[in-house]
């Protein structure tokens, strides 16, 4: 018998996501002892099948020679090569929940698995249910999804006996998905994908190819990130503010974490906008300034009671309230950042830590040691940091964004900078 199988595949309106996306499959499937095969674009030409049909008789021509095929979407990226696949006997599939499936509505689903990213396995009863699937072919020629697991799902309810060989894992383990995916009865991705994952299903998600790129490892140049940025107000141009990319990564770690946010410094309101992109419905964001700005006051707005403006003293505030999150970006001076720090540290609350200008006093900006003293102090506490300070073109990212973990947290790492 052959090696195991990765199969994947693609038509030609996915050929530039397919050539993002597939370097991964065959690293996985070379650290692994996988073979490796992708359906030819010439099968999806002329079909009148939609192209995600075509896994279904893909999947049975190859599993006939192997101990298990797994297939991987198009628009997946492997981002955890030490994954190691488990095969435990009895199951003729493996698989993930569904990412927009809300269990608590409807229990019945959790006995299906995605047909993203599963595996099959050589047994009897994988050909019975994909004969059975295959019948149904009149599911590959609907308009509107989904197509191939609609069969599978109708086979399986069909089928009660069925349902115990499909071994139905947590989402993470083949259906994690970016932290903005979103249906209209799903918003919130209920579990979104985390460093350490097996991989990310860039499924329902905007702007596939640059997100693709990003969980490649590959760095997204400015214009992408003008791009994924068009939340920031139109007056970011005009003063110094946060870099756009800086932006970006403040409000994937605010979606991340789904908690409630403080900002010390909201000066005109581009940080907050990435803020409030990234708030989660029922997170509160609050925005601390001694001088609250039009600006401000219209990125906030739309809002509404989820946004909290705040005419006073960031340490001030910070003395009553409480948030997993506080961003530091008020006065840099050493003396205002550690009354701050000061605080922060006597407050268990405090999960997540976050400054800019990390390193503009390295590059000879004036009154910027407070936040540089922060990250000395936090990395001598044990505190995890992730900080990006890398010098690109055209950007001022140079400047520092830190976030810093408590070590008493027992959370997930810091997704990297886009």
């Amino acid at each position: 018998m052959k090696p195991p199988l990765l199969l994947t595949g693609y038509d030609d309106n996915y050929r530039a996501l397919g050539e993002i996306t597939t370097p991964s499959k065959v690293a996985y499937a070379q650290r692994w002892g996988m073979d490796f095969a992708r359906i030819p674009e010439e099968a999806y030409r002329g079909s009148p099948f939609h192209p995600s049909w075509h896994k279904v008789a893909a999947i049975r021509e190859h599993l006939v020679a192997r101990p298990y095929v797994f297939w991987m979407d198009a628009d997946t990226v492997v981002t955890d090569m030490t994954a190691m696949l488990t095969i435990r006997e009895g199951h003729s599939f493996i698989g993930s929940q569904d990412w927009c499936v809300p269990l608590s509505e409807a229990p019945e689903n959790s006995k299906y698995f995605s047909c993203g990213n599963f595996i099959t396995v050589n047994t009897p009863q994988a050909f019975d249910i994909i004969d059975k699937v295959a019948a149904l072919s009149h599911y590959g020629k609907r308009p509107h999804c989904c197509w191939e697991q609609d069969a599978f799902v109708h086979v399986f309810r069909s089928n009660p006996e069925y349902r115990k060989l499909a071994e139905v894992c947590d989402r993470t383990r083949f259906n994690s998905v970016d932290l903005f995916t979103s249906a209209p009865h799903t918003p919130i991705a209920p579990s979104p994908w985390t460093p350490g994952d097996t991989l990310v299903h860039l499924t329902s998600l905007d702007n596939q190819l640059l997100w693709a790129k990003y969980y490649a490892g590959q760095e997204l140049s400015l214009r992408d990130i003008e791009t994924l940025t068009t939340f920031i107000p139109e007056w970011w141009e005009s003063g110094a503010c946060m870099d756009r990319r800086h932006i970006l990564w403040l409000a994937r770690v605010v979606r991340q974490y789904r908690s409630d946010v403080i900002e010390v410094g909201s000066h005109t309101g581009a940080s907050a906008s990435g803020i409030l992109h990234g708030l989660c419905h029922g997170a509160q964001a609050h925005f601390v300034d001694p001088t609250i700005t039009d600006g401000l006051r219209k990125v906030t707005a739309p809002a509404g009671d989820r946004a909290h403006l705040h005419a006073m003293r960031g340490v001030d505030f910070l003395k009553q309230s409480r948030a997993r999150i506080v961003f530091l970006d008020g006065a840099h001076d050493l003396r205002s950042v550690t009354e701050e720090l000061d605080v922060l540290l006597a407050n268990d609350h405090t999960g997540i830590i976050a400054a800019h200008d990390t390193r503009s006093s390295e590059m000879g900006l004036p009154m910027c040691e407070g936040p540089a003293y922060l990250r000395e102090r936090l990395t001598e506490l044990g505190w995890r940091i992730t900080e990006d300070h890398k010098d690109r073109p055209c950007e001022r990212t140079a400047r520092g964004l830190l976030f810093a973990i408590n070590p008493k947290a027992n959370t997930y790492p810091i997704p990297p900078c886009p």
